[in-house]
């Protein structure tokens, strides 16, 4: 393919006469040569000037100079859109709408290469099949009404209580007057023993563990002052940010929890339907920070959060500490906890620290002031998960079993949230359980004496035993005696 001519048709106003009816696929089609030929008008106009925008923060590109090369990327692309992409699903295609230039050109690149269809055995796009009306065609910017990104002069008056000086940051404090200003008060809690306002908190689970409607749950329990998953939660405001979920199946979803919740109607719950806008937190972050400044919300759910991600990438720590401190100005302005899913690696994760259970950079663990994390659970009979907390500013609750019964979590006391499902070694699953470990404990032993017998016994290798270990004593289950060695918090012997 001659890239030039190519671009000359892209950079055309009518995009080379694409054909377009209201069928939705379509328009979807429509709308990915239309973005790509926006992003091609730029490159031929040779006025480079014209895209980068100057506001009140700094001078940032509209696109980024390596963008560029996303975009000629998806020009190799388009033929595979006029003429492959009539197998492709609705999800593939409304990804390709809102991927940036880089992120689409490696998603055309695959589709390409392995087919449009999804692979064998995953969990099918049931939305695929759903009938919807065809939106409009948007329409094709240029660089003459692309707007700069800039925040309102009153948006960051103050964080924390402290005005701000003229440099944008807060002053300076001399701590012994900070330590006697009995005016400054902790935040208030938004789940008990948890989770506080202006807190960050994640959500992380496998691809099973439901974590979406773990979050709805979570919205419906602060907004009634309910329970979540045992734990009280003090009434307040709730926003729930929806960038994956299409409005009528979100509507689903609640209507159905609104039932299993018995509530009559819905109080101090708003929904922000941004399915097909999600975009880079950066350029978001405006428009989202003018909207709920001065709302009065004590929790704010992003779900789910890498759609914001952008061109960033998730195993980059630097990229993940830099959409978070986005997230920081969020909860900053409004006031409000925020929450937000992350999910596991693809393995099983019983076998990691807690914290160490999330996908991608360490900054997804290191950041948050809550990491909450539901492992599955080692019994098999029902899809139980054991849900732990780790707090920054908290004692840390003790972990818990929840049984996942559509659409709610019930606790299951009877269950040990230290019996976490365990990845096969040597091609058999391990045997051992916490508990098994807890009956070897007969007596007071040292460390090394309670291994050598859970060795002898069990046949789990050192690392098991000492991760079995920390889970019992993190779910509060042994106890050292004051002389090193180690007993059941409840002895009976």
């Amino acid at each position: 393919m001659k890239i030039q001519p190519r671009l000359a048709t892209l950079a055309m106003p009518n995009l080379g006469a694409i054909p377009v009816s209201n069928d939705r696929m379509d328009v979807l089609r429509a709308q990915i040569l239309q973005r790509i030929g926006d992003g091609v008008r730029l490159i031929l106009a040779g006025d480079y000037k014209a895209v980068w925008v100057e506001d009140s923060k700094a001078v940032r590109p509209v696109i980024k100079p390596p963008e560029w090369l996303g975009w000629l990327g998806c020009v190799f692309y388009v033929d595979a859109i006029e003429r492959h992409s009539r197998d492709a699903t609705e999800r593939q295609l409304e990804e390709l709408v809102s991927a940036t230039p880089k992120a689409a050109a490696q998603k055309l690149d695959f589709y390409e290469k392995c087919g449009w269809k999804p692979i064998p055995g995953s969990t099918p796009d049931w939305q695929d099949s759903m009938p919807a009306p065809a939106p409009a065609l948007a329409s094709v910017p240029t660089p003459a009404t692309i707007q700069p990104v800039s925040f309102p002069d009153n948006l960051f008056q103050q964080v924390g209580g402290l005005p701000l000086e003229k440099n944008g940051l807060p002053p300076m404090e001399d701590l012994e007057v900070l330590c006697n200003d009995e005016s400054v008060e902790l935040p208030p809690a938004v789940i008990l023993g948890c989770l506080h306002r202006r807190d960050k908190m994640s959500l992380g689970g496998s691809s099973k563990a439901s974590k979406s409607w773990a979050l709805k749950n979570l919205c419906i329990a602060v907004a009634t002052g309910g329970e979540w998953m045992g734990m009280k939660c003090l009434q307040g405001k709730v926003l729930y940010i929806n960038f994956e979920i299409d409005r009528s199946w979100i509507r689903k979803r609640f209507k159905d929890l609104k039932h299993a919740w018995k509530l009559s109607q819905f109080e101090n719950i708003t929904i922000w339907n941004l399915r097909g806008f999600a975009a880079d937190m950066t350029l978001l972050l405006p428009k989202l920070l003018v909207g709920i400044k001065g709302a009065g919300f004590a929790l704010i759910v992003i779900d789910p959060i890498y759609k914001t991600l952008g061109d960033r990438d998730e195993n980059s720590n630097a990229d993940v500490a830099a959409l978070l401190n986005e997230v920081d100005k969020i909860a900053g302005v409004s006031g409000a906890a925020v929450v937000f899913g992350a999910h596991f690696t693809k393995a099983l994760s019983g076998g990691k620290r807690q914290i160490d259970r999330v996908a991608g950079a360490g900054a997804w663990a290191r950041d948050p002031d809550v990491i909450g994390t539901m492992t599955e659970h080692e019994d098999e009979s029902n899809p139980c998960l054991a849900v732990e907390f780790t707090c920054r500013n908290v004692v840390q609750p003790k972990p818990f079993v929840v049984e996942w019964k559509w659409p709610l979590y019930v606790l299951r006391p009877d269950l040990d949230p230290a019996d976490l499902k365990q990845a096969q070694v040597g091609g058999r699953k391990q045997t051992y359980k916490g508990n098994d470990l807890l009956k070897l404990l007969q007596r007071p032993l040292l460390t090394m004496e309670w291994f050598a017998i859970a060795e002898e016994e069990l046949g789990c290798s050192k690392s098991s035993f000492l991760r079995a270990k920390a889970l019992l004593k993190k779910a509060g289950k042994i106890e050292n005696d004051g002389n090193d060695k180690w007993q059941p918090t409840d002895p009976k012997y």
